[in-house]
């Protein structure tokens, strides 16, 4: 593990607006010294208090407007708007249950939550953050042994991406032993994108469904990788936009269906995926960048991309399956900026 095995608070110091309301008017402001503590005080803010917080000060106080109307609501979300609402938290790093039940009651964290088993107290339940409302990064789960996210079921905004498995230095996965699906976050209505890096029959993940009201619109990255027991992908079927797509070294997805509402992209890149042909991405118009079709062992067709007219680049190799002049004729369909490397299909020339 890279990351810090401690839960870390770190105070801020005038940062970001305050939140919106249900009923449209401004949360309270919230303020710090600006000093690191990891203690636990009580919070006194106008009109409310907090009991069992963990502090943002070791020496100034803190405020909060009353949350106990249901939380945050609408955000302003150009930035971290944790203003005005109960614990709020730079960062919390929790590798234990122990350090789960540290932040027992923290209602939103300006930073990354990062959830990651320890060997000696295995994080068992997540029901402390069950008040946990908005993040302002990344939620990374690495070594859960788990099967579910259930006690997370108020987050309703994360302002980065959900992270199955961390890399690591070495360029590896941090894998999740327990991990099936993403049940749990069914409150999670907006997210930046979805990261899985799997390790083949290590990683257990069935399902990406939990996480389907925040799977939505425009979404920079979707990388999932090495997860052989994944077999759908609808939990995307309301993306009208993805930066980067990924999909690899998934073996039991024999589907793009999910991608159907899918009209543009920077980057896309099927490889080692169990699918027959390419329906699901009937409604892609153009690929900014580059299409990349490596290793699909079942791929026998190009069928179903029928609405793809522009791509930067496009890669078309080592498809055992699938017919040389076929994936030539499908080139010469398309307006490519950046060239064209198709070989190694079935009856073509190896690649070089």
């Amino acid at each position: 593990m890279r990351r810090r095995a401690t839960i870390v608070i770190l105070g801020c110091l005038g940062c970001g607006p305050t939140a919106v309301t249900d009923d449209g008017s401004g949360g309270g402001d919230s303020g710090s010294s600006g000093v690191t503590s990891t203690s636990t005080s009580t919070s006194q803010g106008e009109g409310s208090s907090t009991t069992g917080a963990v502090s943002t000060s070791s020496t100034g106080t803190s405020s909060a407007a009353d949350s106990s109307s249901g939380g945050p609501g609408v955000f302003d979300v150009s930035v971290a708007a944790c203003e005005g609402y109960r614990n709020v938290a730079d960062g919390v790093y929790a590798q234990s249950q122990g350090e789960v039940d540290d932040a027992a009651g923290v209602e939103c964290i300006r930073g990354a939550l990062v959830l990651g088993g320890g060997a000696d107290d295995p994080i068992v339940d997540l029901s402390p953050l069950a008040q946990l409302q908005w993040v302002g990064d990344d939620l990374v789960l690495e070594q859960l042994t788990l099967t579910d996210l259930q006690g997370l079921s108020a987050l309703a905004w994360l302002d980065g991406e959900i992270v199955v498995g961390g890399e690591t230095v070495e360029g590896g996965c941090v894998i999740n032993p327990g991990l099936q699906r993403l049940d749990g976050l069914g409150a999670l209505t907006h997210v930046q994108g979805l990261r899985v890096c799997g390790d083949g029959d290590a990683t257990p993940l069935q399902s990406i469904d939990g996480a389907s009201a925040a799977l939505v619109g425009e979404l920079g990255r979707v990388w999932i990788v090495g997860a052989p027991q994944l077999d759908a992908i609808l939990a995307l079927d309301e993306v009208t936009r993805i930066d980067d797509l990924v999909l690899s070294a998934l073996p039991g997805l024999a589907s793009l269906d999910g991608l159907e509402t899918l009209t543009t992209a920077v980057h896309v890149e099927l490889t080692e995926v169990g699918i027959t042909d390419l329906c699901g991405l009937g409604a892609l118009v153009g690929v900014e960048n580059g299409v990349t079709l490596d290793r699909n062992p079942q791929l026998s067709s190009l069928a179903g991309a029928d609405a793809l007219t522009h791509v930067g680049s496009i890669i078309i190799r080592d498809n055992p399956m699938l017919p040389q002049a076929d994936a030539e004729a499908f080139v010469a369909t398309l307006d490519v900026d950046n060239g064209a490397v198709v070989c190694g299909n079935l009856g073509g020339d190896p690649c070089p």
